[in-house]
C-alpha cells in the first residue's frame, strides 16, 4: 500500500484502447469517510485522460481509497457523473445524551459488540440478486472499477 504525506500530489492518466467511448470517474475516499468526486470525463476511441487531481492535505489521515470508475458510453448521451456520491465527512464518534424526555438516548449498536454487529446487517439474511437476463446474450463492454489503497500519514 502506496504511503502518501502532506503535499504530495495525485494524478490521473488513462487512455480508451477500447474502439468506443468511456465515461470516466474518479473518486477518493478520505480517512474520515468523506467521498469527493474528483472528474467525470468522456473518452473517445484514443483518447487520454491527463490530469492533477488533488495533494494530500488536511486534518485527517490514515487509510484512504481512490476509485476509478469506467463505463462504456453511447454516442451523442450525457457523461456518466457519479458526484451525487460525494459526501462529507463522517463524525467519528457519538456522544450518548439525554434525549428531550430526559432519558438516556439509545447506544449506537444497543447493547454490546453483538448490537452493533446487528445494527451493521450482520446475523441477518438476505435474498442474493439474480441476473434479469439469461445471462448469455452478448450485453456489450461491462463498467470496470479500479481501486487504490493508499496510506496518508503526518509529514515527520
Amino acid at each position: 500500500m502506496p504511503t502518501l504525506l502532506p503535499d504530495d500530489e495525485v494524478h490521473v492518466l488513462a487512455k480508451n484502447n477500447s474502439d468506443q467511448p468511456v465515461d470516466v470517474n474518479v473518486l477518493y475516499v478520505g480517512a474520515d469517510y468523506s467521498i469527493t468526486h474528483w472528474a467525470a470525463e468522456r473518452l473517445q476511441p484514443g483518447d487520454e485522460l491527463k490530469r492533477g487531481l488533488f495533494a494530500i492535505g488536511g486534518p485527517s489521515l490514515g487509510a484512504e481509497r481512490m476509485i476509478v470508475v469506467v463505463t462504456p458510453a453511447k454516442p451523442k448521451t450525457p457523461v456518466e457523473n457519479l458526484s451525487f456520491l460525494a459526501q462529507d465527512p463522517l463524525e467519528m464518534s457519538r456522544s450518548i445524551g439525554d434525549d428531550a424526555d430526559g432519558e438516556k438516548a439509545r447506544t449506537l449498536g444497543g447493547g454490546g459488540i453483538g448490537g452493533l454487529l446487528a445494527e451493521a446487517g450482520f446475523g441477518e439474511t438476505t435474498r442474493g440478486a439474480v441476473p434479469l437476463s439469461g445471462g448469455g446474450e452478448d450485453a456489450g463492454p461491462a463498467p470496470v472499477i479500479l481501486q487504490m489503497e493508499v496510506r496518508t500519514r503526518p509529514a515527520n
